[in-house]
């Protein structure tokens, strides 16, 4: 398979995930219970999401033992369900690859920094872009996720985050309030009007995936939201020098979505 380029890790050495040392700027509260750099460019830091990461990801869809794919039109557009066969074909989205544009004054998102997620089907042809928000310091590392078409219901799960130093931080919580107009489907994740979910994270320590490209070392972390009536679970990967490598999405009607990296590159490095 062509987009598979395997030049990040060797056979038998796994990605570490020892701590990087980030410089200590000024920060400020956001969204109650994380930080964002006080002063802009926000990416100054950056030492995951920059201008050298490229990471390739897949995604599966599971629900009462059936397994579908998706295709859409567009950004933030409608979307349906396809077979396996129409995506072997190159009707819909295969792969979405992360790349991030920091440091680059024009890609700025004040107060967060930019990553970009490129769609792409079986034939490794460009299907669209879009571009969303990532937070990373000395204090935590948050994430969006693609927001485009099938992936929006999921923006309402509890987001991918990191809160430094990692062993001290075990547990925390916060909330949000979303738009069912916007980012509600009854096809993944729905609800009436605007609710407010509260979420709770755990660390569960560090784990070892074996993912396409080799080992990597990870810290595991499990999330909650509920909003009283509905509950959703978030299971997720992190290594300090690829990011967020594995997302495990559990609905309150028995949906299973899995995002997970086949592919890291450090554009950056020679080998």
């Amino acid at each position: 398979m062509a987009l598979i380029i395997i030049t990040a890790v060797g056979c038998n050495q796994p990605v570490s995930n020892e701590a990087q040392k980030y410089s200590e700027i000024p920060l400020v509260k956001w969204l109650n219970d994380y930080s964002v750099e006080k002063d802009e460019p926000n990416y100054s830091d950056n030492l995951i999401y920059n201008d050298c990461l490229e990471v390739t990801f897949e995604y599966s869809y599971e629900k009462n033992g059936k397994i579908k794919y998706f295709k859409q039109n567009g950004i933030f557009s409608e979307w349906e369900f396809i077979t396996e066969k129409e995506l072997n074909n190159g009707v819909g989205v295969k792969w979405i690859k992360l790349t991030s544009k920091n440091p680059n004054e024009s890609f700025n998102n004040a107060p967060q920094s930019v990553i970009q997620y490129e769609f792409i089907n079986s034939k490794n042809q460009n299907l669209g872009f879009e571009s969303t928000g990532v937070i990373e310091n000395y204090s935590n590392v948050v994430k969006h996720n693609t927001r485009s078409g099938f992936f929006r219901p999921l923006f309402s799960f509890p987001w991918p985050s990191v809160k430094f130093p990692i062993e001290n931080n075990k547990t925390w919580n916060w909330k949000f309030a979303y738009d069912s107009s916007v980012y509600g489907d009854d096809r993944i994740y729905n609800w009436d009007g605007i609710t407010e979910m509260k979420y709770d994270y755990n660390y569960w320590g560090d784990t070892t995936l074996t993912l396409q490209f080799g080992d990597v070392v990870t810290s595991k972390y499990e999330a909650f939201g509920t909003n009283g009536e509905i509950e959703n679970r978030l299971i997720y990967f992190f290594n300090s020098k690829i990011g967020f490598v594995k997302q495990e999405f559990y609905t309150h009607d028995g949906t299973k979505i899995v995002i997970e990296a086949v592919d890291y590159q450090n554009k950056c490095n020679e080998y």
